[in-house]
């Protein structure tokens, strides 16, 4: 909610409460999401270093925890920060990593749903990012 009305530090504050949550009960895949959605207000931010720190913790975190569709949005997000530094063809690479997954059969989690809820797909995402990259062109 917080991140929808743009008021970054309440955004930031629940984050950082849910990795700390998270964390201490052993959801790894929602400590990958906190991590990502912190790496995404870094970006927001123009901190792209931080954001970059972040969203690779993300990804680490979220291949322990075995939680794909979290390790997809994370790529993605990386994907924006390497726009952002103007790396379009790093960008572009994260981006079909992240469709080419996309399309692979896998079992699905049942938290999935939740995040899908909270951050949208990172297919539809990855898509609309080499839109945004084709259209730079």
């Amino acid at each position: 909610v917080a991140e929808r009305r743009q008021d970054r530090a309440s955004a930031v504050e629940a984050y950082g409460r849910a990795l700390e949550l998270a964390s201490r009960v052993g959801f790894g895949d929602h400590a990958a999401f906190a991590l990502a959605g912190l790496g995404t207000d870094a970006l927001v931010s123009g901190d792209l270093r931080e954001a970059e720190k972040l969203q690779r913790q993300a990804l680490s975190a979220a291949e322990a925890a075995e939680a794909p569709l979290v390790a997809a949005h994370a790529h993605v997000q990386l994907a924006r920060i390497a726009v952002a530094a103007e790396d379009v063809d790093r960008a572009e690479r994260l981006y079909r990593q992240v469709i080419d997954w996309s399309q692979q059969e896998r079992p699905h989690q049942a938290r999935e749903s939740l995040f899908l809820a909270l951050a949208g797909s990172p297919a539809t995402a990855a898509l609309h990012g080499l839109e945004e990259i084709a259209a730079l062109a």
